[in-house]
């Protein structure tokens, strides 16, 4: 993992055991790259619960309940799947926090989905007891597979850092 990643990750890791809080992620696209990239960290397992590898929709549907219609009508390459993706390991591990990933690494296209495209998703709680604040990003990443899971990784913990210092 790239140095400019793992500064980024100690940094989310001081900031959630300052809040107290706590992340899980649910990865398709990456693979575990996103929860390795945590987890080389010491003093990571203070505030991260775990992960899933959903690289299948069957895996999607078992582990993280993403529904067979987000599947069906959006897909599982869209920002409706990475959300159901990030809510539910969000609930499964009873955590703050989550992210998720998924997209087309290649090398072939996804149901007309270039590849390098990824979908995001973070989700928190949000002001309302309840209430869950999702935010995603779509990315257009080109290189192989590997350039295109890294770059996931790295998006995923940056954009995840902005928010939580917003």
């Amino acid at each position: 993992m790239k140095d400019v990643t793992s500064e980024m990750v100690k940094r989310v890791i001081a900031l959630l055991r300052e809040r107290g809080e706590t992340l899980s992620v649910a990865e398709s696209l990456t693979g575990g790259g996103l929860g390795a990239a945590i987890t080389m960290i010491p003093g990571a397992s203070e505030v991260f619960a775990g992960g899933v590898i959903t690289y299948t929709n069957a895996a999607k549907i078992a582990q993280v309940a993403v529904s067979e219609e987000t599947l069906k009508t959006h897909g599982a390459v869209s920002e409706e799947c990475a959300i159901e993706m990030a809510t539910g390991v969000q609930a499964l591990l009873s955590t703050t926090w989550a992210i998720s990933t998924t997209g087309v690494a290649g090398p072939d296209p996804v149901d007309d989905l270039p590849v390098g495209t990824v979908w995001i998703a973070i989700t928190g709680a949000g002001q309302v007891a309840g209430e869950v604040a999702a935010h995603t990003l779509e990315l257009a990443l080109s290189g192989d597979r590997h350039s295109i899971q890294i770059g996931t990784i790295a998006s995923a913990i940056a954009s995840f850092e902005r928010i939580l210092l917003s």
